[in-house]
């Protein structure tokens, strides 16, 4: 790894204008998400309990993997590419990939008409339809998520060790073993379900018969 500038606190002002009024609107998604779930989906959106397919699915996947995607791209031009100069970066967009693939997550919870299944999808081995382009993605962004999370408390306990926690010292220290394979982890499996939802959305337009290839994902990703 080349040498590069460490990470330092960004300070300012926390709560600007700006910052409260996301507050406030979170807020209201807040109180909407509980009546969505109170009433159900067809209630709130005017779409199928049963079959919510929609405008919504593509908006999430737009907005939260988009959000999701600088921790991922940056990873990889650091840690695999060996671009130290972009370290100081990492921080910020692995909060913000977290950040974002936790938002997509709750979305599609928000999204699916039969939400209360979802924790069947990592457990049911024997269920799983290999043939289901959606089985990867639901995999893998489950999967990242955690990952994405233990990438980002590395750097929550060592700025508690800082201050003399003798317990977070020791939580930070063995993070530090691990996270080679973490990093490993976060490159590959973005690069697996980002191919996937590529091809999901090629499915839904019209392809000429040269695509329909089962390497349909990575011609997306190339």
């Amino acid at each position: 790894m080349s040498a590069h500038a460490h990470a330092t606190p960004v300070g300012g002002k926390l709560l600007t204008p700006g910052y409260l009024l996301l507050v406030g609107i979170a807020l209201v998604g807040g109180v909407l998400g509980l009546y969505r779930f109170a009433v159900g989906l067809g209630a709130t959106t005017a779409m199928s309990d049963g079959y919510p397919w929609g405008i919504w699915i593509a908006f999430d996947v737009v907005t939260g993997t988009a959000m999701g995607a600088g921790g991922y791209a940056l990873a990889l031009l650091i840690y695999v590419l060996n671009n130290g100069k972009y370290h100081p970066l990492i921080r910020g967009a692995l909060v913000t990939t977290a950040l974002g693939y936790t938002i997509a997550g709750v979305s599609v919870m928000l999204d699916v008409g039969r939400w209360w299944h979802i924790w069947k999808i990592p457990l049911f081995v024997t269920q799983w339809n290999g043939n289901s382009a959606l089985l990867e993605v639901a995999i893998c962004i489950m999967a990242y998520m955690i990952v994405a999370w233990i990438e980002v408390s590395s750097s929550i306990f060592e700025h508690w060790g800082k201050k003399g926690n003798a317990t977070a010292q020791s939580i930070h220290s063995a993070l530090r073993k691990i996270l080679p394979f973490v990093i490993a982890l976060g490159v590959l499996l973005p690069t697996m379900h980002q191919s996937s939802l590529g091809t999901l959305m090629m499915l839904t337009v019209r392809l000429h018969p040269l695509w329909h290839s089962q390497l349909m994902p990575l011609l997306f990703l190339v």
